[in-house]
């Protein structure tokens, strides 16, 4: 559906949403199994030519009911769960808010296809372990390539004998005014994921533990459930790392 011109994805709650065509969308949930669940009468209400989308699809019932979905639709009393996807924006936007009254810099520039690139981060988009580092390259895409490593430089500066890429420059700049060892740490989750984006499938496991276990992935889940994980990780880490600006005097 997302490949279609004039498709969209609105999120509700961690687990629930509505996707589809213009006036045409329907409330979905994701159960534990990864798969998506939308009531029958809300199928019932779309045009034939977006049912037979959604029955070309159609596989046996597994995992059970989106308990989310059940509560918002049969319980009228929505989740109070928030879907990572929603807020990865407004965390570098939050980012740039603080940097810049402790700074005078915006760590984060500007770019000319956000929309487009965000429209990309979206759990759905991985359902192997290629297409999971896929959706890590653009999660890096859209933090680590715009992080403005020559206004940064401008106030720390590394040694003649010393390179630094957008991580470890947004890593020094933070060492200025906290604990080295403390910014090295809210960055970890980061770091995770810039080595799954440039990872190969078929690498062993123990090659990639590290990067695992500093994005909290939990590889016997589904890889639609591992998606959402990854970008809840970049998300609460530019979050931590708003939080821990806004609290420098």
């Amino acid at each position: 559906i997302l490949g279609v011109r004039g498709s969209k994805l609105i999120w509700f709650t961690q687990d629930t949403g509505r996707v589809g065509f213009l006036s045409s969308q329907v409330h979905f949930g994701i159960n534990s199994s990864g798969l998506i669940n939308v009531l029958s009468v809300d199928m019932a209400r779309l045009p034939d030519w977006q049912q037979n989308i959604w029955a070309g699809y159609n596989v046996s019932p597994e995992g059970g009911v989106s308990a989310e979905l059940l509560k918002s639709q049969m319980e009228d009393s929505p989740a109070k769960t928030l879907p990572p996807e929603a807020y990865l924006l407004r965390a570098t936007e939050c980012i740039n808010e603080f940097s810049f009254k402790l700074y005078e810099i915006k760590v984060f520039k500007e770019y000319s296809n956000i929309t487009t690139l965000l429209g990309r981060i979206h759990r759905f988009r991985a359902n192997d372990k290629n297409s999971l580092f896929q959706l890590a390259k653009d999660i890096y895409l859209f933090i680590g390539e715009r992080i403005d490593t020559a206004q940064i430089k401008k106030i720390v500066k590394p040694t003649k004998d010393e390179k630094w890429g957008p991580l470890k420059s947004f890593e020094k700049l933070l060492s200025l005014k906290i604990d080295p060892q403390t910014a090295h740490d809210l960055l970890s989750p980061l770091w995770g994921i810039y080595t799954l984006r440039s990872s190969d499938a078929h690498l062993a496991s123990d090659d990639l533990s590290d990067a695992y276990k500093n994005c909290n992935l939990d590889e016997t889940q589904p890889f639609v459930i591992q998606a959402r994980q990854l970008i809840y990780c970049a998300t609460d880490s530019l979050y931590n790392i708003c939080f821990t600006l806004e609290n420098i005097k």
